[in-house]
């Protein structure tokens, strides 16, 4: 996790209030602390990166920018999954599609994967990502063991499941 950077608004020159918030006279002439917009930014985004680990992506790519994408896929292939990602939170359809992505070993199809899952988490909806062998594990134990079934029933409860 970052550390919170504040900005110029409330960089500790509010005396006592800790940086990342600010105060606020209202209307009343009542002095009150608040949020600044830049803390709520940062807490969103740390909010987003946990959720991003916790759902099975690999932290490490959480700063991924697909613009350093070496892999083989064409510009197009990569312009269309972009806009997959872009879609998905404006269209139901779109999230009711299967997309495969395929390729040799290497090709960065993993971690285009994290991208699409963090872009989809970053707007507020729920994604996954499992390795199909352990989904299948999964599968297979769900029968006979509570946290496994109630693991299986949280993935199948997400937005987006990435296998």
């Amino acid at each position: 996790m970052k550390s919170f950077k504040p900005c110029d608004k409330c960089r500790g020159k509010n005396g006592s209030l800790p940086e990342g918030y600010i105060e606020h006279i209202g209307s009343s002439g009542v002095k009150t602390c608040i949020e600044c917009e830049c803390h709520k930014k940062w807490v969103d985004e740390q909010l987003c990166e946990a959720t991003f680990k916790h759902s099975g992506f690999n932290p490490s790519l959480w700063d991924y920018n697909p613009r350093s994408y070496v892999g083989t896929a064409s510009r197009h292939d990569m312009t269309r999954l972009l806009n997959y990602a872009d879609q998905f939170c404006k269209n139901e359809k779109v999230r009711s599609l299967l997309v495969y992505m395929y390729g040799p070993n290497g090709c960065q199809k993993t971690v285009l994967a994290n991208y699409v899952g963090k872009r989809i988490i970053m707007e507020g909806y729920s994604s996954r990502f499992i390795l199909m062998n352990t989904l299948i594990g999964l599968l297979q134990d769900a029968d006979f063991n509570e946290d496994k079934r109630l693991e299986l029933e949280s993935i199948n409860d997400c937005d987006l499941l990435i296998v």
